[in-house]
């Protein structure tokens, strides 16, 4: 039975996520409900050591050194929690993140969002008040994102790069002539 209901769970997340990833994040982060904080927060530092320092796109950091070199600002947009790309935005020397904010009472998830999902225009109107703010001129911007929820992301900038596009992603970035990548995972030593 629980191998049923997680099946379940799994397909209508799957659904979810292809369907509107705002809604997904919301009905996903009721799983984290009375998680408390500190175990969060010390996973979210376990995976950069254990995980994503070995195992990233080596594309994605040839890119990151480069928007470095150019003297680029690089950021995160992500629907995922802010206690999980905090790690992975400090390993990688980015200049910030936006994430979703976690509801959190006496020290424990509740498993709501303080803030809406960072999908879709959120995660526009998060690139527009970063270029505000750091007087960035999108114009002369690049922004990277992989499926539909980064379609408005993507669309705020002159250089939008779909990387392992999702069908949708693809089939849009054809129509405008964005640029889309295929980038494979690699270890890295």
């Amino acid at each position: 039975m629980k191998l049923f209901k997680l099946a379940t769970k799994v397909i209508y997340y799957l659904y979810l996520d292809r369907s509107n990833r705002g809604k997904f994040n919301i009905v996903f982060y009721h799983n984290y409900s009375g998680t408390e904080l500190e175990i969060l927060r010390n996973w979210g530092a376990a995976i950069v050591s254990r995980f994503w320092h070995r195992r990233l796109f080596l594309e994605a950091i040839e890119r990151i050194k480069y928007h470095k070199t150019e003297g680029h600002k690089i950021f995160i947009i992500t629907g995922t929690l802010d206690i999980i790309v905090s790690p992975l935005a400090s390993f990688l020397e980015l200049d910030g993140w936006v994430a979703a904010q976690p509801e959190i009472v006496s020290g424990k998830l509740t498993g709501k969002l303080i803030n809406n999902p960072i999908s879709g225009i959120a995660k526009r109107e998060a690139v527009l008040r970063i270029a505000e703010t750091q007087n960035i001129d999108l114009s002369k911007s690049f922004a990277y994102g992989d499926s539909q929820a980064d379609l408005e992301l993507l669309g705020t900038v002159s250089h939008p790069i779909g990387v392992n596009p999702d069908r949708c992603l693809k089939e849009i970035a054809r129509k405008n002539n964005w640029e889309t990548v295929i980038w494979q995972l690699k270890y890295l030593t």
